[in-house]
């Protein structure tokens, strides 16, 4: 059964898909969307949907195969306590092999007896209900908390309905420059140094877009359509923890422009703009190459312009090309993530006091947040080139609907013709 303390290897032979069949070493981060309900040797077990992103230059790894058909001395598939996890286990000849024969194996039963039923309901109130339902209905509360935390809890108190840290790009901007003073001012200059000139000597000059990785109104802090919050519980323990979603493991520069600039250029002069800037594939320029790695890493050549989220617009694309089926906006990747880290703390939440252990529950939380940072910085800094081979699409993360018709090599003269859609 793996878990959280299994990292992935490789015996020389893999190769590594976020790098076009290069051999693979693979340097994993942490487990995002570990079981919280089954535990072997102290570590959470992985489940089939457990990811973990790669840091040595891009892609996040999946569990892609599994047996759950374990044998194990006869113990009921639906044996009370068994979690509803689908945990990736040892193959159903390797557990036989650990049990012995199958005839010979005692059966174990799965049956609880009355006495242990009821010993593992909830203390009921007066009124019926038990008190941790009670408390989870209205505060999210385990009801297992500390003598010391009970009706003065901060958790209790934490809102769910509003970010208290709000996100915001000059505040992004300005932890990325207290994170990197020696070299922000290189990087900005070189993402500002791109000119594009059109026959009437109109000048566009490039400028720099402080994209947060997971943006804060239109994924983390999204709201549905009744108004209330997506992730009520992640942002509950964001505010607890004080979670800065403008801090700098959240942000990427990318080249832009602003909308007074754009608001000269005509129709057909857009998308060529669009191309030139990303024609210089900023990242990888002479300028930028001769920085190490870490350093680099906080740069991206794909254009930063329009909304994150352009699944209309995408929906026509994938109708006159089907071979980008799979291809997604850039908010559905990201809220893809976010739908595994919420679920980690809904499976958490009914037996957990997060003020027991506060530091290192804010330590965990900021990690497996700066984690999905660090998974999208890789999926947006990879494949940086005009017309990559579509078997590839699915590693790559376009914040931009100009970025991916860059990306997936659709003409300047097709992008005119069909998808100048505003």
């Amino acid at each position: 059964m793996l878990t959280t303390a299994d990292k992935p290897i490789t015996d020389g032979t893999g190769v590594c898909a976020a790098h076009e069949g290069a051999p693979c070493s693979p340097v994993p981060s942490v487990w995002i969307g570990a079981s919280s309900s089954v535990i072997v040797s102290g570590q959470a077990a992985l489940l089939s949907t457990s990811t973990i992103p790669c840091t040595a230059g891009g892609g996040v790894i999946t569990i892609k195969h599994q047996n759950n058909q374990v044998y194990l001395g006869g113990i009921d598939t639906d044996m009370a306590g068994l979690s509803n996890d689908t945990v990736p286990q040892s193959s159903e000849s390797e557990a036989e092999a650990a049990t012995g024969n199958r005839d010979s194996s005692p059966a174990i039963s799965a049956e609880k007896s009355e006495t242990e039923r009821n010993s593992d309901k909830e203390p009921e109130s007066e009124a019926g209900i038990p008190d941790a339902q009670q408390c989870r209905t209205n505060c999210w509360c385990s009801g297992r908390c500390p003598e010391e935390f009970k009706g003065k809890c901060s958790f209790c108190e934490s809102p769910d309905s509003k970010m208290l840290i709000v996100s915001d790009a000059a505040k992004l901007r300005a932890n990325l420059e207290k994170a990197f003073p020696n070299i922000y001012p290189q990087l900005a200059a070189a993402l500002s140094a791109i000119q594009y000139r059109m026959e009437d000597a109109y000048r566009i000059d490039t400028s720099v877009a402080h994209h947060h990785l997971i943006p804060g109104n239109e994924c983390y802090g999204k709201k549905q359509r009744n108004g209330e919050m997506r992730y009520p519980l992640l942002i509950k323990l964001g505010n607890l923890f004080q979670y800065n979603i403008n801090c700098a493991e959240n942000g990427i520069l990318l080249p832009s422009f602003s909308n007074v600039q754009l608001s000269r250029i005509m129709s057909q002069e857009k998308p060529r703009l669009f191309y030139y800037i990303m024609d210089y594939d900023i990242a990888n320029s002479e300028q930028i190459a001769k920085l190490e790695q870490p350093k680099r890493s906080i740069i991206g050549s794909q254009l930063h312009v329009g909304q994150h989220s352009y699944e209309r617009r995408l929906n026509l694309l994938r109708a006159e090309h089907p071979e980008l089926a799979l291809y997604r906006c850039y908010e559905d990747i990201v809220l893809e993530y976010l739908d595994t880290f919420e679920e980690y703390y809904l499976e958490r939440y009914e037996t957990t006091c997060f003020m027991r252990d506060y530091d290192q529950e804010q330590k965990n939380y900021s990690k497996r947040m700066n984690a999905i940072s660090d998974a999208l910085r890789q999926k947006i800094r990879s494949f940086p080139h005009h017309g990559m081979r579509l078997s590839w699409l699915d590693r790559r993360a376009l914040v931009s609907f100009p970025a991916l018709l860059y990306d997936v090599g659709i003409s300047i003269e097709e992008y005119l013709e069909r998808y100048m859609v505003e």
